[in-house]
C-alpha cells in the first residue's frame, strides 16, 4: 500500500466518520500534492474536501491541494443537483418516480449526499423498459436501444441508463428471477447490495475496471445500514448463496474491512477472521495476506488501457495465468473459460437478440 493510498483512505475514514481523527504518519508534501489527481481517478475529491477541516492543526495540507479538492466538491454538487433536476424531470415525464440504483440511491448513505461523486443515473424499469424507450423518444429524446440488457438516453443533461435486466448472466438472472424482472418503484436494501455487488464483480473481472476507492465506501456503508437492518441482512445472507459473485462478495468485504478498520468495527458479516473460515482449502488461499494485498492486485490495476485489442489480450490473459488460483477460488473456474467464453455467449445473444427486434 503506497503512501497515496494510505493517506487517501484515512481521510475518507475521517470524512464519512466525521470525526477528528489523526493521521498514522506524517506526509511529504509530494504525497499531499499528488492527492487531488488521485483523488479525482478514484471520485472522491468532495469527500476528502470534507476531511480537511476534521484534521488536527498541527496537520499542514498544502493550499494548492486544498483548493484543487475545493473545486472537485463544488463540481461534484453542481452535478448531483443537475441529476436532480433530471430526476424530476423524467418523472414529470412519465408521472411515476423510477427505481434509482448505485451511485445516485447510494448517495443517501453518505454525510453529505451532494459529495457523493456519480457518472450517470442508473434506473431499473424491467418490463416496462421498451416502453420508457419509446415515450422519450415520442418526446424528441434520442434513446440507445441496442443493448438488450438497457437503453440509454440524455434529459437535462444526464445521462441515464435504464435497465430491463440487473444481473449478468443466465444462472444469476434465473436465482432472482422472482423480482429481477418486475418494475418497482424501489427496491430494498437486500436487493440494493445484491446488485451492487454484482456490478462491481462483473467490472472488475470482465471489463478489468479498477475497483476505486469510492466503491469501497459504498460497500462499507451498505454494510453498515445492513448491520442496523437484520431482516434486510437475513435477507441478503439468504439470497446471496449461490450468486456467481457470492465468494467474491465475501473477499472484497474482507479485504475492505482491513483496508478501512475504523470504518468496519461493528460489521460482522464477512468480516471475519480466516481461522473461523470452515472451508480448509479457502482458509489456506484466501488469508489475510491475501485480502491485505493479491485481492488488491488483482482488482485496483490502474495500468492505462492499450488501444490495442491484441495487447489487451495478452495483459489480461498474463493476468488470468498469474493469479488462476485465487480467480477459480472467488469464481469456480478459470478464467478463461468465464471470460472467454462468457464474451462469446453474449455475442450470440446480443446478435439473436438485433434479429428479434
Amino acid at each position: 500500500m503506497t503512501a497515496l493510498d494510505t493517506l487517501c483512505t484515512e481521510l475518507l475514514t475521517t470524512s464519512l466518520t466525521q470525526r477528528h481523527l489523526p493521521l498514522s504518519q506524517t506526509f511529504s508534501n509530494k504525497t499531499w500534492q499528488a492527492l487531488p489527481s488521485y483523488a479525482a481517478q478514484n471520485r472522491v475529491g468532495a469527500l476528502l474536501f470534507d476531511a480537511i477541516p476534521l484534521l488536527t492543526p498541527s496537520t499542514k495540507v498544502p493550499r494548492e491541494t486544498v483548493m484543487a479538492l475545493a473545486l472537485q466538491a463544488e463540481e461534484c454538487e453542481h452535478r448531483y443537483n443537475s441529476r436532480l433536476a433530471a430526476l424530476q424531470e423524467l418523472e414529470q415525464l412519465t408521472g411515476k418516480r423510477p427505481a434509482v440504483l448505485k451511485g445516485f440511491a447510494l448517495a443517501s448513505l453518505y454525510p453529505n449526499p451532494k459529495h457523493r461523486a456519480a457518472t450517470d443515473i442508473d434506473l431499473f424499469c424491467g418490463e416496462h423498459t421498451k416502453a420508457l424507450a419509446t415515450l422519450v423518444q415520442q418526446h424528441g429524446v434520442e434513446c440507445e436501444t441496442k443493448n438488450p440488457r438497457h437503453i440509454t438516453f440524455v434529459l437535462h443533461g444526464e445521462l441515464f441508463e435504464a435497465h430491463q435486466y440487473l444481473f449478468y448472466n443466465a444462472h444469476d438472472r434465473s436465482l432472482f428471477a422472482d423480482w429481477e424482472n418486475r418494475a418497482t418503484d424501489k427496491l430494498s436494501l437486500s436487493q440494493h447490495a445484491l446488485f451492487f455487488l454484482a456490478h462491481t464483480a462483473y467490472d472488475a473481472v470482465f471489463f478489468d475496471i479498477p475497483i476505486q476507492w469510492r466503491t469501497c465506501c459504498d460497500w462499507l456503508l451498505l454494510l453498515q445500514r445492513l448491520e442496523a437492518m437484520p431482516a434486510e441482512r437475513a435477507q441478503f445472507e439468504q439470497r446471496i448463496q449461490g450468486a456467481t459473485f457470492e465468494q467474491f462478495a465475501k473477499a472484497f468485504t474482507r479485504s475492505c474491512c482491513l483496508r478501512f478498520p475504523t470504518l468496519s468495527k461493528g460489521i460482522t458479516l464477512y468480516n471475519i477472521e480466516p481461522h473461523t473460515t470452515t472451508q480448509p482449502q479457502q482458509r489456506k488461499r484466501l488469508d489475510d495476506t491475501f485480502h491485505r494485498d493479491i485481492f488488491w492486485k488483482m482488482f485496483r490495476d490502474r495500468r492505462p488501457r492499450s488501444g490495442k485489442a491484441l495487447t489487451r489480450v495478452i495483459r489480461r490473459s498474463a493476468k488470468y495465468l498469474r493469479y488462476n488460483r485465487y480467480y477459480k477460488t472467488l469464481f469456480g473456474h478459470n478464467m478463461f473459460r468465464i471470460f472467454y467464453l462468457h464474451n462469446v455467449w453474449v455475442a450470440l445473444w446480443q446478435r439473436q437478440s438485433d434479429r428479434e427486434a
